[in-house]
């Protein structure tokens, strides 16, 4: 069921993720231009491939 919760999000998330970095010079400076190449490497680590337990 998290991992569902988390599917459904993890557009949003990754926007306000990089909303906030983009904002903070220090991170922006580190990512320069890549936001759309990196919200798609996330997307693809954190989404529907991912295996998820609960323990």
């Amino acid at each position: 069921m998290a991992a569902r919760v988390l599917e459904h999000n993890l557009p949003a998330i990754l926007d306000r993720f990089y909303e906030h970095a983009a904002a903070t010079p220090q991170l922006a400076r580190m990512i320069g231009n890549d936001i759309p190449r990196l919200k798609g490497a996330q997307g693809a680590h954190w989404g529907p491939s991912v295996q998820w337990t609960v323990r």
